[in-house]
């Protein structure tokens, strides 16, 4: 049986699958499997995977409704592994990224995260470092209070952690957001979290990207329905910063100003927590806000003297 059993569900991604896959056969570290979970794709992804030599790589359809969760489930499900490391389609690993998560898990950790490089699509647009962090204990109150340390396609994870927690939940309002979740519920269960402080992964920023304001904002309040509250936060009734600010950003890019400007009002009550940086942030997404809501306001009262 191999060591790592490699989940990556794609859809329509021909292209940038085949770096991911790529990426996979250049590493170090030999002893895993991989499987390729394929939501019926209507692009050229089945010419990309019958270019497949490599016995270690297995192809499996799924029709997921846009759910990516369901395809890493059933990756999950069909994984021979000791561990599972996620990769999404569009995204790739340095070549020794299983070596080094391996090593640490052989070491004693049941969860190894690392730092990822974010790439967007265009020519202007420069590497930029996705710095995960390093988790306090207890690990769950550290990620409902500071928001997501691991980026999914930087994590490698004892399979029996994940099957004892049922897998990524399939709920549709947790779309972008189903990877967070898992970990908060995996954390009820260990607190073996290992960040190796490097990067050893890329994340690419495209249009088969999953996140968008309105989905940002509905796995927000499903997130907040589930976690925030003063029982999680040991008696505190304030949302988290990381929290507010996300919901600030989502609302202004719907222009959604009133809502926006609800959220900074709470932003401002947790910022004393947070740093210089994070309040200058904040100073900014207000000053969006304000200028939002007047540009709302004259336009409405120029349509009231049209009408």
């Amino acid at each position: 049986m191999p060591e790592v059993s490699v989940v990556v569900p794609t859809y329509n991604s021909a292209d940038l699958l085949r770096r991911a896959i790529g990426s996979v056969t250049a590493q170090t570290f030999t002893d895993w499997e991989a499987l390729i979970i394929d939501n019926y794709s209507s692009d050229s992804t089945d010419e990309v995977l019958c270019e497949i030599q490599d016995s270690r790589i297995r192809i499996v359809k799924v029709r997921n409704e846009g759910v990516i969760a369901l395809s890493r489930n059933l990756g999950i499900r069909e994984a021979r592994g000791r561990w599972v490391a996620f990769l999404d389609a569009d995204d790739w690993w340095e070549v020794t990224k299983l070596e080094e998560s391996v090593d640490a898990l052989r070491r004693g950790a049941d969860v190894v995260y690392h730092d990822l490089r974010c790439i967007k699509k265009g020519l202007l647009n420069f590497p930029k470092l996705v710095r995960s962090r390093q988790l306090s204990h207890p690990v769950r109150h550290d990620l409902i209070k500071n928001g997501n340390a691991l980026l999914n396609s930087g994590v490698v994870i004892d399979r029996s952690l994940l099957v004892a927690v049922g897998g990524q939940d399939e709920d549709p309002n947790l779309i972008a957001a189903e990877d967070y979740d898992c970990w908060i519920r995996v954390a009820n269960s260990t607190e073996k979290f290992f960040r190796i402080p490097k990067v050893l992964g890329n994340y690419w920023v495209g249009e088969s990207n999953v996140s968008s304001p309105e989905r940002a904002i509905c796995w927000l309040s499903a997130i907040k329905d589930r976690y925030i509250n003063p029982e999680e936060l040991n008696g505190v009734r304030t949302l988290p910063f990381w929290y507010s600010l996300a919901m600030v950003k989502a609302c202004i890019r719907v222009s959604d100003y009133s809502r926006a400007k609800r959220f900074i009002h709470l932003s401002f009550a947790s910022a004393k927590e947070t740093g210089f940086l994070c309040q200058s942030k904040l100073i900014f997404y207000y000053i969006l806000v304000i200028a939002g809501l007047i540009n709302v306001r004259v336009t409405s009262k120029l349509f009231k003297l049209r009408s």
